[in-house]
């Protein structure tokens, strides 16, 4: 008997020296499939009925990764992976993620607070929250030339803010369910959106007025994104078709 306890306890504090020694970061490594580099995230990443929380750095070397306790940022630099931190404040798990174009700021929501957290991107530290929405922010966007910060919200609303003051400058409103998905035309000049719904609009940036409703889905409209010259607008549905709109006249062009 003593000799099986004896054994028992080095074979314990065997393995605890050896795990111990193990670096932190190995769970990132260990039993990829072929062709993966690195495993992200720890535990739930976000909330499941999402892929809107993760984002890459305008420079391509750092992926933010949303998750139950955070966001966690990794360098994903090819030779170079690994974890650098771990942005905690948030309340609930994350939703949608952004990076200013300077790279220097993350703008993150969480589930159902309806507020947005803008962290500097290098210390980790709270720069403001944004408050103002009263359910869920689906959509984080900033505009390309990174002054102003579109959300989306359950609460049926777009709202454009300050990016670096965080001061409310308008809510844009007229859908009548949530708001899935903003996002900015590369001149930064009109805002898209779509919505449960069922359609996606287009709105004035700088006066905040609605310009077109897009109205030929017949389901939730859960992405939006312009072409690279903002001439055409891409819409996709759970009605399992993606519709292509001339993004001045929203004239439908093809699904």
């Amino acid at each position: 008997m003593k000799t099986t306890v004896l054994f028992l306890i080095t074979l314990f504090l065997t393995l605890a020296l050896l795990l111990s020694d193990t670096p932190a970061q190995d769970y990132t490594t260990w039993s990829l499939p072929d062709g993966a580099t690195m495993r992200l995230g720890k535990g739930s990443i976000g909330n499941i009925t999402r892929i809107g929380n993760i984002a890459f750095s305008p420079d391509g070397t750092r992926l933010a990764v949303g998750g139950a306790i955070g966001i966690w940022i990794y360098d994903v630099r090819p030779g170079k992976e690994k974890e650098l931190d771990l942005i905690a404040g948030h309340t609930q798990s994350i939703l949608s993620i952004a990076y200013s174009p300077d790279a220097n700021t993350i703008a993150a929501s969480s589930t159902n607070d309806g507020t947005v957290n803008l962290w500097n991107a290098v210390t980790g530290e709270r720069q403001t929250t944004l408050e103002g929405h009263t359910d869920a922010v689906y959509s984080i966007a900033y505009s390309p030339d990174g002054k102003i910060l579109a959300t989306g919200s359950c609460d049926n609303t777009a709202r454009l803010w300050d990016a670096h003051t965080g001061e409310h400058k308008t809510t844009l409103s007229g859908h009548s369910g949530d708001v899935m998905s903003v996002t900015f035309s590369p001149d930064g000049k009109t805002l898209a959106t779509g919505s449960r719904d069922n359609t996606a609009c287009l709105w004035d940036v700088q006066t905040g007025t609605h310009k077109i409703t897009l109205k030929e889905h017949t389901k939730n409209v859960d992405a939006v994104a312009f072409s690279p010259n903002g001439e055409t607008l891409a819409t996709s549905s759970y009605d399992n078709t993606v519709r292509l709109w001339d993004a001045m006249t929203g004239q439908h062009k093809k699904h």
